[in-house]
Parts: C-alpha cells; sequence; structure tokens
C-alpha cells in the first residue's frame, strides 16, 4: 500500500521526513565495576549476533526502542514515563519487568521472522542455544536475568538506564531539509484540510442519509459472551491495576469479557471482494502478504495512555481489507492491504472516555469522545491537530457501536 509512506506525515513524494526504525540498541555494556565473567560476555554475544542477523534479514520489530547499553529490555512512550517515579525499589523492579517483557516479545518476533538458515547459524555459533523454540526463549531469559543482575546491582546502573530509557523521535532533520518539508508541507496541509471538509459533511448527513454503493454488510461480534456491566467493568480495572505502578493488566479470562463488551459492528458498503473483512497471510515465494477474505478475523490487543496522570486501558480491534482499489494512474493513495484500527479508552469508572480511530498505515487518526470531554480549540497552525468529526453517542447496556464504513477508501463515515 502506498498510503503509509504519503501520510507519515506525507511526503514520499520526495523524501520522507521520518525514519526508519533502528535496527538495534547499542551493545556497550557497562558493568559498573562489576568484572565481565564469561556468562556475561557470552550473554552479550549471544545478543550481537541476533541484533546482525535482524539486521541483516531486514526483520527488526517496530514495536518498541531498544534501551541501549540494556539489549535485554525495550522501551515504548508509555513506559518511558515510568522512568522518574520508580524511586523505591519495588517500583523499579516491576518497572524493568515490564522492559523486559517488551524485550522479549519483540525479540522472539524477530527470531521467528528469520530464515531459518540464518537461526540455525546463529543457534551454532552460541553454546548452549539450540535452533529449537524454547532454545531461543530459555536463552533470552538466562541472559536478560544475567545481565539485569550485574547492570542494575547499583546506584549507578539504575541511573543510567533511567536515563536511557527513551523513544528517540523518528524525525530525522536532514531528509525533512532534503525533502523540503517547509515547501511540500503547505500542500499536504491543503490535502488534510479537504479531506477534514468532506469527513465532516458525511458525519453530519448521518447515517441513513447515506449514499450506498454496493451491498450493506454487517460484522458482528460472535455471541456466546454475556456483556459486562459498567460496575463489573470498573471492578476489573480495580483488580487489574493491584500493582506497584498502578497499571491495569486484567488476566486472560478479564481481558477476552472486556474485548466482547466493547466490540463494535462493522457495517461496511460491499463493492468488491477488496471491501470484506479478512486475514493477512504471507503466501510462498512471494515477496508480499496478501489477505485471505476467505478467514475473517478481527484482531485485539491491548495498550495504554495516560490521562491526567493515571494508566488507562485501552483495546484496540483491527481489521484487513485486500486493498484500497486505485481510481486512476494518478491515485497515489491506492495499493495493496488496508485496514482500520478502533481503539477504546476505558475509564476507571468502567465505560468508555474516548474513541478513535486511524488506518492500519498510520493515517486518518479520527477522535471521537463521549460526553465526558471536552474538544480543546487546535492551535491555528500547520501542524494536524486532533480531529474530531463527530462525537462518540451513548451506548446502554447490552448496545454496541456500529461503524459505518465506506466502499473503496474503507473511511469511517458514521458512527
Amino acid at each position: 500500500m502506498r498510503l503509509p509512506m504519503l501520510l507519515c506525515i506525507g511526503l514520499s513524494i520526495l523524501v520522507s521526513g521520518c525514519s526508519s526504525t533502528s535496527v538495534k540498541p547499542g551493545l556497550e555494556l557497562n558493568a559498573f565495576g562489576h568484572p565481565q565473567e564469561s556468562q556475561v560476555s557470552g550473554c552479550i554475544a549471544f545478543f550481537q549476533a541476533l541484533d546482525d542477523a535482524v539486521a541483516d534479514a531486514g526483520v527488526a520489530d517496530a514495536q518498541a526502542a531498544g534501551v541501549p547499553g540494556f539489549p535485554y529490555l525495550r522501551v515504548n512512550r508509555f513506559l518511558s514515563h515510568y522512568r522518574p517515579v520508580t524511586t523505591d525499589d519495588t517500583r523499579f523492579q516491576a518497572w524493568v519487568d515490564r522492559l523486559v517483557a517488551l524485550a522479549r516479545e519483540g525479540r522472539r518476533v524477530e527470531w521467528r521472522n528469520l530464515p531459518t538458515a540464518r537461526r540455525l547459524r546463529v543457534a551454532a555459533s552460541l553454546p548452549g542455544l539450540s535452533d529449537a523454540e524454547l532454545g531461543f526463549e530459555a536463552a533470552f531469559d538466562r541472559c536478560s536475568q544475567r545481565l539485569r543482575t550485574v547492570q542494575l546491582a547499583t546506584p549507578a546502573g539504575r541511573l543510567a538506564l533511567q536515563r536511557q530509557a527513551q523513544v528517540p523521535s523518528d524525525y530525522r532533520t536532514g531528509q525533512r531539509v532534503v525533502g523540503l518539508y517547509a515547501v511540500t508541507a503547505l500542500p499536504v496541509a491543503f490535502g488534510i484540510y479537504q479531506w477534514h471538509e468532506r469527513t465532516l459533511a458525511k458525519f453530519q448527513m448521518g447515517r441513513e442519509a447515506l449514499w450506498m454503493n454496493g451491498q450493506l454488510t454487517a460484522y458482528n461480534p460472535p455471541g456466546g459472551e454475556k456483556l459486562l456491566s459498567k460496575a463489573q467493568v470498573a471492578d476489573i480495572l480495580r483488580r487489574a491495576g493491584d500493582n506497584p505502578l498502578g497499571i491495569p493488566e486484567p488476566n486472560q479470562a478479564d481481558v477476552k469479557r472486556l474485548f466482547a463488551t466493547f466490540a463494535p459492528v462493522w457495517e461496511l458498503d460491499v463493492v468488491t471482494d477488496d471491501d470484506r473483512l479478512g486475514a493477512p497471510y504471507w503466501p510462498a515465494h512471494t515477496d508480499h502478504p496478501e489477505v485471505d477474505i476467505e478467514k475473517l478475523r478481527v484482531f485485539q490487543h491491548l495498550s495504554y495512555t495516560l490521562f491526567q496522570g493515571k494508566p488507562l486501558l485501552q483495546l484496540n480491534y483491527v481489521i484487513w481489507f485486500s486493498s484500497r482499489p486505485c481510481t486512476s494512474v494518478f491515485d497515489i493513495l491506492c495499493g495493496q492491504m488496508d485496514g482500520i484500527n478502533w481503539r477504546v479508552t476505558l475509564s476507571p469508572e468502567g465505560e468508555p472516555l474516548i474513541y478513535d480511530s486511524m488506518h492500519n498505515c498510520g493515517c486518518y487518526h479520527q477522535f471521537f469522545p463521549t460526553r465526558r470531554l471536552v474538544v480543546r480549540t487546535p492551535p491555528n497552525t500547520l501542524d494536524e491537530s486532533a480531529f474530531v468529526p463527530a462525537h462518540a453517542p451513548d451506548i446502554g447496556p447490552g448496545q454496541r457501536l456500529v461503524l459505518r464504513i465506506a466502499s473503496r477508501t474503507h473511511h469511517i463515515e458514521a458512527i
């Protein structure tokens, strides 16, 4: 799809101002006065070999940033917020546990995405690491514990981590200069303004007045799961936040119940197969993924945000389409694969605080606040402000939001 590269924010017509994700964290290990034992050196070699293999194969995972000097840790912007507030040991160790978990997840993805031959070479070069999946995970757990014990045993080591655990900006000034960002930002801003105006007009029409190009098809969440009440959701969030950092981390059973309760109905205007939901997969002997519309899937994952200093749980529902069809040879927004991420941010009181949506390219970000929030007037600049085409309607017990999705563009046109 060409859309991700276009709106990042928007300059791949020349040279984008957005950078690629850093391939690997720094690997210079400062043991802060501790002798480097052979086991520690072996673990450094393990992470170095893995990073080299991932860089060569181009399969780096972009979910979280590496922490320079701490190859067994990764960080995202949410957890980076906790750097200055982890003064006591209990909170600090709880924070590090989550950085280790991010690294474990990211490196497992990278390991599985490596070509088999490269995995075997990495395994063969490191004593004690087999080519089996469990061998890799055991090696990561063993090495992360060893390096953590050495590096974080002193106040100096902890201070170094707190300084390094930040997510760098993905913008590069040099590329923005070469790409004439100051000049190209003007037509991009005008294009965004036009899209905002068209979208506002659609939402003002109302769902019943929207033009239908094909067959209106509703994709409903599977039944069988009893929807939670507001009080039950609040109780889950309260119990899930009973940890040193106060981050709501519900168990798997409660996660399933939460996703079932707030799942939307996807109402699609289906003209062609490109408007049908499916599951991404990578066919053998091809250089790009595709979407199998015979396998209906709505993917789900948790995320977090901070509101008034408090961590809030977010439910993400992700759908995929085969493509956004081209309308002409000049259509620079079309291409293979398209999709939408619908996100529900829950308040501690057990009800949605705000909804937002974004296409899976990272573009077309829209916010739908509930009546509990007031929209601030955006500054009058070229920077793209938070776009609010409509407020979200209230939902009562047993009700669901219905998202009306347009044909071809797959834009949300009504809620």
